[in-house]
């Protein structure tokens, strides 16, 4: 083994540990040393508190904001908070400017930034609620891959960013060649694919997960492809219902690596990345070994291209911890996970994560953003998960002379009144245009003649909801796509 001594980083600082192998000193915490005495300027630090009552003091019965991100710019350094809602910088000069991550849209910081003089002592931010705001939202996650034959764990996430709770229901819908085996909390109804949970309502920025396995038959084709739907409603009263559903889209597939990483979605245009969309990254993984691990760690280095400042965590498969470390490193620490072997318990034995997180916003068409994991396994060497990669690129344009519609553009999406449909590959045969609810239920349709480029829907009777697209050519061309109703 290699002997290091690695830099690492406090604030803006270079901290250097005693001298460990290139691997403990990924496993194991560090004693560091730190000479201050040339420093012409200091710590900056304070708490960031969730202000229910909106009046500026951290009052016993109000919680610390825990694992908040705190970023200073121009110098772009993070931290995190700690247990008590308390962060900490080094600084170089006076005149940063560090601002709190806030917990949802729907919440604002007071002050909303402070800018760093020599005699701050504790900058506190109050994190204080926009009032009577309901917006709850869902991701589905798949812990591993669907096989013929075998079970999958899904985890459904939900969440309320939002600042006031009400009862809400979980809608989950299987395709017709896979069932229920499992469920946490039991569901409240199961008809044939469609399966139903009811929920007395949820504080303003809590979670709660609903844990299934479903079973795949025997009898699909490997390469089949297929979605879950799954949605959280009622929508009527929901400030955003963009994200009141979310899709599992998956391929049947045979033997598989069962540590992979992926990226939603894989292809964002400049003016995407301007209008500040999100990317989603999941990393799955599984103890192939003889034995439980006891701890897992996940570590994923984040392109520079990536606005740390944005990270959100939205789920995972069983509790952790996580931070920012030097150089971007995101680390996932899931100790006393006892992850079952996959000889003994092979569903038990997968675990996930999900995050999301902002591309820089001026990047130019062409930039690819590669990521990848590596998942520790109690003390073994690291498993490297597969690259994913995100392209910038420009706004796809209609090109007359290509063939067959297999993917198209929606626009405006979400859409209100008329939605617009633009064939990037045009059609050389009539079509049907299809739109089918998350129930699967025909609830549009229209008839395209002729090889149009452009079609427009009129949508402005379609309840708010997320739906499914599709075109279908009478020559066999066929493509789909989502898009949201608001």
């Amino acid at each position: 083994l290699l002997d290091l001594s690695l830099p690492m980083s406090y604030g803006n600082h270079a901290l250097y540990g005693i001298g460990q192998s290139a691997l403990s000193a990924l496993l194991y915490p560090v004693i560091y040393k730190l000479d201050v005495s040339g420093f012409e300027n200091g710590l900056v630090s304070g708490q960031v508190f969730l202000d229910a009552n909106s009046n500026g003091v951290f009052d016993p019965e109000e919680a610390p904001q825990v694992g908040n991100i705190v970023s200073s710019k121009p110098l772009n350094s993070v931290t995190t908070t700690n247990s008590y809602g308390d962060y900490t910088f080094l600084f170089w000069q006076q005149n940063d400017t560090i601002r709190p991550q806030l917990p949802s849209p729907y919440y604002s910081a007071h002050p909303p930034y402070y800018i760093v003089n020599q005699s701050d002592a504790s900058l506190d931010f109050a994190i204080q609620p926009q009032p009577d705001v309901l917006d709850y939202n869902i991701h589905a996650t798949a812990q591993n891959v669907f096989r013929p034959g075998f079970p999958t764990n899904i985890t459904l996430t939900c969440s309320n960013p939002g600042t006031v709770d009400q009862p809400f229901t979980v809608t989950a819908i299987l395709p017709d060649f896979m069932h229920l085996d499992a469920a946490y909390p039991a569901p409240d109804a199961v008809v044939e694919d469609t399966i139903t949970w009811t929920f007395p309502g949820l504080q303003s920025l809590s979670s709660t997960d609903i844990l299934l396995t479903v079973q795949t038959e025997i009898f699909p084709a490997l390469g089949t492809v297929f979605d879950i739907r799954t949605e959280l409603g009622p929508v009527e009263s929901d400030l955003n219902t963009s994200n009141n559903a979310s899709i599992i889209y998956d391929t049947l597939v045979g033997s598989y690596d069962p540590n992979d990483k992926a990226v939603f979605p894989e292809t964002l245009t400049p003016e995407q990345l301007a209008s500040g969309e999100q990317l989603t990254y999941r990393v799955r993984f599984q103890n192939t070994g003889n034995y439980p691990a006891s701890f897992v760690r996940v570590l994923d280095t984040l392109s520079t291209d990536l606005d740390v400042s944005t990270l959100q965590i939205l789920s995972a498969s069983h509790p952790m911890s996580w931070r920012v470390a030097e150089n971007h490193i995101l680390e996932f620490l899931f100790q006393n996970i006892n992850l079952p072997d996959s000889s003994s318990n092979e569903p038990g034995s997968h675990g996930f994560v999900l995050f999301s997180i902002k591309p820089k916003p001026n990047l130019p068409a062409g930039t690819a953003i590669p990521n990848q994991a590596a998942i520790y396994f109690d003390f073994n060497l690291p498993v490297f998960t597969n690259i994913t990669k995100m392209l910038v690129k420009q706004t796809v344009t209609v090109r007359p002379e290509l063939s067959v519609g297999k993917n198209m553009l929606l626009f405006p999406n979400p859409a209100v009144e008329v939605l617009t449909v633009f064939f990037p590959e045009k059609l050389v045969a009539d079509a049907r245009v299809q739109v089918y609810d998350l129930r699967g239920r025909l609830v549009l349709e229209k008839h395209v003649s002729g090889v149009p480029e452009v079609c427009t829907l009129d949508v402005s009777t379609l309840p708010a909801a997320a739906y499914l697209l599709k075109i279908e050519g009478n020559d066999g061309t066929m493509g789909q796509a989502f898009f949201v109703k608001i």
